[in-house]
């Protein structure tokens, strides 16, 4: 989700869902946890 360093290893998302009617994503990491997120501008059109 956040790359703090350059070390090498997985820095990335585990799953992504952008399927709710409100129009946020769930987004999870695997040492970061779960994060919902509200796209803005024309993100998703």
């Amino acid at each position: 989700m956040y790359p703090q360093n350059d070390n090498p290893g997985f820095g990335g998302t585990w799953s992504n869902y952008p399927y709710y009617d409100q129009g946020v994503v769930a987004v999870s990491s695997g040492d970061r946890g779960l994060f919902i997120l509200k796209p803005r501008g024309n993100a998703g059109r």
